[in-house]
């Protein structure tokens, strides 16, 4: 009877492992192809398009050697030694070897353009003192601790501290899958695979200098459902679980999707009378404390703050349209597709066996499983991606690793049936590193990923206009190619072309030295937007350069009318009435400034230098003096103390 019942196990896994294997050859099949199907319809796989065709047929014959090697029984004795050899060496060995594998892995192929996501914005918002968002108060602050540390170390740059924080977040991260014990012993062949495929997931690119806010975010939601995992198969890890959560939830908002998995296995936990009340309900009260702090500031800022805090149904998708992007449009639901190729295609296929054959699965890890899912795929569904998926693949690669990961414990922990073969595991982790391989090689070439960049945010998306805009800012600040910026810019047409465009390519202009396109293209985009302040300042600079302070003056005016608050404002006007004769004038529009802002040392050495040139000395020494208090090291303020001094008469010296 056990002879039997083994040989009918066996058959069964043998269907099981056809199930996974057929769909692993159309999956590679498709790797290999994606570079010919057009980006709109395949952004998530093609990375083969941007190397030569040499490199694809080497990516095919790795894939030919997969299949082979994954049948010899040489092959697989030589991994087990190789396996068993590594792990005979002490821990700390280990781990350091890891460690500085994962760091140099991280680094050496790290991510050059920041095009993608929102990165050039969130090094400008670390540079200028942003240390706190409301939805993602954790990672606000890490890194602006980061980038003061670095700062005291004479490191005053915000990219580089989103990159040494993606590292590091990223090792961490390497280095807890790996230690992470797994689950019960009859499951132990399937772990090394687990972990390897964990690794090997598309989201990993966030560790790769990638410049965003999600690297913490993704660690904590991975290593949450890790020890969710545990909960159900070995009753334990949940004040581990309760930790990631926590961790998960004060690092990003959209960590309250994992609350429904953990309420359910916290309801069970605390059911439990053998454990005592403090152990039952710590974890609850772990996980508690941030939720609750969540929905208390998100409400507290919608009743003080709403008109600067985003609506929650103004980030939602209509439900179907015909001429816009909506949950069920066709762009939008191939969007879905390739970021799921991006980020988890392997644990797709284990999918495909899950919902073909029917595991004999846990009841309770099936409800975990539904409620770790369904609010994931519904973020990918209801959310608007307003700046197409493809350029923000970042933001929604975490719902996306949730439904991966728990594809990916459901079909290999949660399975009461044998593991599957050796062969099956094997070709499982090379498609995956292949994959992987992939996007790190065109991740870590700077003309490879501006190439996909420009691919990415320029083809015909319901964003094109703004990733355009990106681009461009890559152009003139990183490669100061304003042509190519500038070309870049007039690409964009319809309503995309904006006010806010019109002032871009306007800067361009002047930094070309074309201040006659540059004042057309200002004034197109004022009759766009009147009260865009940014193109009125532009267009008194810009005839202020040509001689012509009269036609300066009511851009200023209504740059000060239009922004109170900004300096700047009212140093340009000040400055304009000084160049039309009106020193007074000039002197009024600084006190004017001085009454918003006492502590500004450049209006009082302004008013200074003014009421010098009209004869006031008394005046223009009290206002230098002041500015020389509030800024000692101004550069010429005693030497303007001095003149004033050398001009004014004897009895008004002393």
């Amino acid at each position: 009877m056990n002879n039997k019942a083994e040989k009918i196990g066996d058959r069964l896994n043998d269907a099981t492992d056809a199930l996974v294997v057929w769909p692993l050859v159309i999956l590679s099949l498709l790797f290999l192809a994606a570079g010919l199907i057009p980006l709109s319809f395949m952004w998530g796989l093609n990375h083969l398009a941007y190397f030569p065709k040499s490199i694809g047929l080497v990516y095919a014959v790795l894939i030919l050697v997969a299949f082979a090697l994954s049948t010899s029984k040489r092959f697989e004795s030589s991994l087990r030694n190789l396996s068993r050899s590594f792990e005979k060496t002490p821990a700390i060995i280990r781990i350091i070897v890891l460690a500085v594998m994962a760091a140099a892995l991280f680094y050496l192929f790290r991510v050059h353009v920041h095009s993608l996501g929102d990165g050039y914005q969130r090094i400008y918002q670390i540079e200028q003192g942003y240390y706190y968002y409301h939805t993602e108060p954790l990672d606000f602050f890490a890194h602006g601790l980061l980038y003061r540390v670095l700062k005291f170390l004479g490191i005053d740059s915000g990219e580089t501290t989103y990159v040494v924080f993606s590292i590091v977040t990223g090792v961490c991260f390497v280095l807890a899958v790996y230690l992470f014990r797994g689950y019960r012993k009859t499951d132990a062949g399937c772990m090394p695979m687990i972990k390897l495929l964990i690794l090997t997931m598309g989201g990993m690119q966030l560790f790769f200098g990638y410049v965003e806010s999600y690297a913490l975010y993704y660690v904590a939601t991975l290593l949450y459902l890790l020890w969710a995992g545990k909960i159900i198969v070995d009753g334990r890890g949940y004040f581990a679980a309760a930790a990631m959560l926590a961790l998960a939830l004060f690092s990003h908002i959209t960590a309250i999707i994992l609350v429904p998995s953990f309420a359910f296995i916290i309801y069970r936990h605390i059911k439990n009378k053998t454990v005592s009340p403090a152990r039952r309900y710590l974890p609850a009260v772990i996980v508690l404390i941030p939720f609750l702090g969540i929905i208390i500031q998100e409400i507290i800022l919608r009743i003080y703050m709403s008109e600067t805090v985003p609506s929650i149904s103004g980030g939602l998708l209509p439900l179907f349209s015909t001429s816009q992007y909506a949950i069920f449009s066709p762009a939008h639901v191939n969007d879905i597709i390739n970021e799921f190729l991006l980020i988890c295609p392997v644990p797709l296929v284990l999918a495909v066996a899950l919902i073909r054959r029917k595991f004999d699965i846990g009841k309770h890890f099936i409800v975990f499983g539904l409620l770790a899912v369904v609010p994931a795929m519904l973020t990918l569904l209801l959310i608007d991606p307003k700046l197409g998926m493809a350029r923000d693949w970042d933001l929604f690669s975490i719902p996306t690793a949730i439904i991966g990961m728990t594809i990916l414990l459901m079909s290999r922990i949660g399975s009461r049936k044998k593991p599957g073969r050796i062969s099956v595991k094997f070709l499982l982790i090379a498609i995956s590193l292949i994959i992987f391989s992939s996007w790190i090689l065109v991740n870590s070439s700077v003309n490879r990923q501006l190439e996909r960049a420009e691919d990415l945010l320029t083809f015909k998306s319901k964003t094109a206009g703004y990733g355009t805009e990106l681009l461009a800012y890559y152009y003139r600040f990183r490669m100061n190619d304003s042509q190519k910026a500038l070309e870049l810019l007039e690409t964009i047409e319809g309503e995309a072309r904006n006010a806010r465009v019109y002032n871009k390519i306007a800067k361009m202009q002047i930094d070309l030295g074309r201040d006659e396109a540059a004042l057309k293209s200002i004034y197109a985009g004022l009759r766009l937007d009147s009260g865009f302040t940014e193109l009125h300042m532009l267009a008194g600079a810009t005839w202020l350069r040509k001689g012509k302070p009269e036609l300066s003056l009511p851009h200023f005016q209504t740059a000060v009318m239009q922004a109170p608050d900004r300096p700047e404002c009212y140093q340009t006007l000040a400055n304009t009435y000084f160049k039309l004769d009106s020193p007074l004038v000039a002197i009024k529009v600084y006190k004017k400034l001085l009454e918003m802002k006492p502590d500004h040392a450049l209006a009082h050495f302004e008013i200074g230098n003014l009421y010098r040139l009209t004869g006031q000395y008394d005046s223009a020494f009290i206002y230098t003096r002041e500015g020389l208090k509030l800024n000692p090291d101004f550069p010429n303020g005693l030497k303007l103390l001095e003149m004033i001094k050398a001009q004014a008469r004897p009895s008004q010296r002393d």
